[in-house]
């Protein structure tokens, strides 16, 4: 069950476009997921680059001598590897390619550089590669690898990390070895996100919003010895689980699933808070809220997500009867005495608000001045 779900995690992050890092010991089948993963989605498998056996003079951009044909005038060019050259022949059969990266934490200091280089800019010496390309990337745990360096937070934040855990590392169960030499490595189950799966960021941005401001402590990870190998949470993580928070809820996953993902960004800790976070949304109905001006909830946490929630439906459907609903309610928890909860919420709708809105609104007295 656990290779199971850490599959399904691994495949919405490479749908999603997060790189991917896969975590477990020499002989798991952690190459062997990332090229099922990509037949089971179409993706082009582009191939394995090793960073033992790497020199990022060469693998990720070897000069070269180019004559202009026109001018006869000679430059010194970094072309891409073979692996490179695949991703941009792949996107130009419309296909989207996949790199995988081998052996993170026993390649040399430069070799890293030259991944990290790629994985953040897509710039491979002097060549773009598709925006669409993806990245995987595996390592064993730091404690067996030989001569294995620490993956230090710069390069730990541009990974969705997956096995990073002892009690939860990449494995391969008995029986799956087993079917897999009689059939072969078989193809995993993926949930395979919808076309419209970005249309649920907003909601996902909005409470991502509120957890973080209700906890602040959770936006960013004191980066020091106690973020090596690891997640790490800083605000690139936090919008990166905007996505793979949407990714999950477009699929309706499993809550194991989700909290894999939540947790290889920004650590179990924050992951678990967000999940439980994200149950307090579910006490509240904010269609029948906005409908009815209330019931306001009584709880703060659970008041503060409402306006949060109504905020996000103001923003989706820019409509004057969702801003005379979202007063209408702004004025029950004045009335409730839950205001103070109700203001971060309205402060957004303000701020996301225009003129044509903010004329029909039929309570402007229920508006703080401060907001106006």
């Amino acid at each position: 069950m656990q290779l199971f779900n850490m599959g399904l995690a691994a495949g919405l992050s490479l749908q999603a476009g997060i790189a991917t890092l896969l975590v477990g010991p020499a002989g798991v089948g952690k190459t062997e997921i990332a090229e099922a993963m990509c037949r089971k989605l179409g993706y082009h498998f582009c191939g394995t680059i090793i960073g033992t056996q790497c020199d990022p003079g060469t693998d990720f951009g070897m000069p070269v001598l180019v004559t202009d044909p026109d001018t006869g005038v000679q430059t010194v060019v970094k072309l891409p590897g073979h692996v490179f050259r695949e991703a941009i022949a792949a996107a130009g059969r419309g296909q989207i390619p996949v790199i995988f990266f081998d052996e993170m934490n026993t390649c040399s200091p430069l070799v890293r550089a030259a991944m990290l280089t790629v994985i953040q800019s897509k710039l491979v010496g002097d060549v773009r590669l598709p925006s669409e390309t993806r990245f995987i990337a595996a390592m064993n745990p730091p404690d067996i690898a030989p001569n294995a360096t620490d993956i230090m937070p710069p390069t730990a934040s541009r990974y969705l990390w997956l096995g990073f855990e002892s009690e939860r590392r990449w494995r391969l169960p008995l029986d799956f070895w087993r079917r897999s030499k009689a059939q072969g490595f078989p193809d995993p189950e993926l949930l395979i996100l919808p076309d419209d799966w970005e249309s649920h960021i907003p909601a996902a941005a909005g409470l991502v919003d509120a957890f973080l401001s209700s906890n602040p402590e959770a936006y960013e990870d004191d980066q020091d010895i106690r973020c090596v190998n690891t997640p790490v949470a800083c605000p690139r993580t936090w919008t990166w689980v905007e996505r793979v928070l949407a990714a999950c809820e477009s699929v309706h996953a499993p809550f194991e699933v989700m909290e894999m993902c939540l947790s290889g960004l920004v650590g179990k800790g924050n992951g678990l808070a967000l999940m439980e976070f994200r149950k307090l949304r579910d006490l509240a109905d904010v269609d029948l809220c906005l409908a009815n001006a209330g019931p306001i909830p009584q709880r703060g946490d659970v008041c503060f997500l409402l306006f949060e929630a109504a905020s996000v439906k103001l923003r989706e459907e820019p409509t004057v009867q969702r801003w005379q609903q979202f007063w209408n309610l702004y004025a029950a928890s004045d009335a409730a005495g839950m205001v103070d909860y109700a203001l971060p919420g309205a402060e957004k709708v303000c701020r996301q608000a225009s003129p044509k809105l903010a004329n029909g609104s039929p309570n402007p007295h229920f508006i703080p001045g401060a907001l106006k």
